[in-house]
């Protein structure tokens, strides 16, 4: 019976793969694709992990973790994200755009799509909805990522910003047209609100969804859209769910100090679409940031190893959710530990200090040589506590492809945030209001499609 599911899915593949080379926003497909007729083929679709590694590390690249040498930048070419260090206003990136639309979009489409020709019994409810509710959590988390790097961010103007094309079936001659940022967002809560009526509480590998990812995701989300009253209460119904915790005292580097699936991933998520200027060969952890961590500090000696040769005393980042990546690269799955720091955020954002100093001093204690007094947090206002807990936000979530939307939506609230490079002599800066905090979308697309750019000044 395996044996047979199997040749069928490399069937369904291979079709499906010829036609998704052929650029899923525009061209129009062969006509003799292969049609699953068994759930059993489309939840093996599904659990081809391979296909939702095509994550973009791209807000890692972007942000202000990591800096490389002068040399470095002059022997990196642009596939290796080179005139992304320093936000060059006209480069683009179609293995970012289609690595996501192209495998991460398209495929819960086809199951999508493939769902309507079955029939929903009571026999087959069960894994029919779990079905559905992958696919639509895949796409979710897809568009969620798209969002973070071609629209502006949520703000007061969503209603008229141009936000994401928001493909929802496999018909090609479906126009791709621009939604706003507010139905883009729209779609990415209400695709997870229905996902969450379809999915078991947790799911029993960390490459499907359960309730615990969707309510994680939804916490992400809201977050990024400034809604800290919905952030914070999803961050609540996923630790009610998975509120377990690493205790570092207990991490061996041997060599690399995390396993895969470890007890705090609520979904596992890895950018296997690294781009290798963030390298640990080449990327060097920012010098004030490593500085930042306490000696007693476990994660200062986990997250980081000093490099070798003649960069003596730089940083580079090891501390990678997911072990078996050497060297490891950007895991942007969801874990206990960010949803702490979530419902941390919402708590001190909402003048309650001491539930606020709860989850952060919860979190640090995980984190701190059980050998010394830990220092338990404290502070003198709910204003105080959160300075203190976006502070550890940035130590705890380095290299999670998280920094980028933080400081976009930091920017909003008026933190005036600039980020800054300097590349073989010469200074490069991004102010707050920036149109670069914004990329834009790879030309071949606009001219197939004629949807508008995004707008650089002249």
């Amino acid at each position: 019976m395996k044996k047979i599911i199997l040749i069928r899915l490399f069937l369904i593949i291979l079709s499906l793969s010829v036609l998704s080379c052929q650029e899923y926003l525009d061209e129009k497909p062969f006509k003799y694709l292969t049609r699953p007729n068994r759930l059993e083929d489309l939840q093996a679709l599904m659990n081809l992990r391979n296909l939702y590694i095509q994550n973009s590390s791209m807000p890692e690249v972007l942000a202000d973790n990591y800096y490389v040498e002068p040399s470095v930048w002059l022997a990196a070419t642009e596939s290796d994200g080179k005139l992304f260090y320093h936000w060059d206003s006209k480069v683009q990136s179609n293995r970012t755009w289609n690595g996501l639309y192209n495998s991460m979009v398209y495929y819960p489409n086809v199951v999508l799509d493939q769902l309507q020709n079955f029939k929903e019994t009571t026999e087959n409810r069960v894994q029919y909805n779990r079905i559905k509710g992958q696919a639509l959590f895949y796409r979710a988390f897809a568009y969620y990522q798209l969002a973070q790097l071609y629209c502006r961010p949520y703000s007061e103007t969503a209603k008229t910003d141009p936000g994401i094309p928001l493909r929802t079936t496999t018909v090609i001659e479906t126009p791709s047209v621009r939604a706003t940022v507010q139905e883009t967002y729209g779609k990415i809560v209400g695709d997870l609100l229905l996902a969450l009526d379809l999915l078991p509480q947790q799911s029993d590998v960390p490459t499907q969804p359960g309730k615990a990812a969707v309510y994680g995701l939804l916490s992400r989300c809201y977050l990024s859209m400034r809604d800290y009253q919905n952030a914070g209460k999803c961050a609540d119904l996923c630790l009610e769910i998975n509120a377990d915790l690493i205790d570092y005292n207990d991490i061996k580097l041997d060599p690399l100090p995390f396993k895969r699936f470890n007890k705090e991933t609520v979904f596992y998520s890895y950018c296997g679409n690294t781009l290798s200027i963030i390298g640990n060969a080449r990327g060097r952890i920012d010098t004030a940031l490593y500085r930042s961590y306490s000696n007693d500090d476990l994660r200062k000696k986990l997250f980081f190893k000093e490099m070798l040769g003649t960069n003596l005393g730089s940083q580079q980042f090891y501390g990678c959710y997911d072990g078996e990546y050497n060297p490891p690269g950007v895991f942007n799955g969801i874990t206990t530990g960010e949803l702490y720091l979530n419902r941390a955020e919402c708590y001190a954002r909402d003048g309650k200090t001491d539930l606020a100093l709860a989850d952060l001093n919860t979190l640090l204690k995980a984190r701190w040589n059980n050998t010394v007094t830990y220092p338990n947090v404290t502070a003198t206002s709910a204003t105080d506590a959160l300075e203190k807990i976006l502070t550890e936000r940035r130590k705890e979530l380095v290299y999670r492809g998280l920094r980028w939307s933080d400081l976009r939506r930091f920017n909003l609230e008026g933190r005036n945030i600039s980020l800054e490079r300097n590349v073989n002599g010469q200074k490069y800066l991004l102010a707050p209001n920036d149109p670069r905090w914004v990329l834009q979308i790879p030309d071949e697309v606009i001219n197939r499609s004629g949807m508008p750019q995004n707008l650089r000044d002249q």
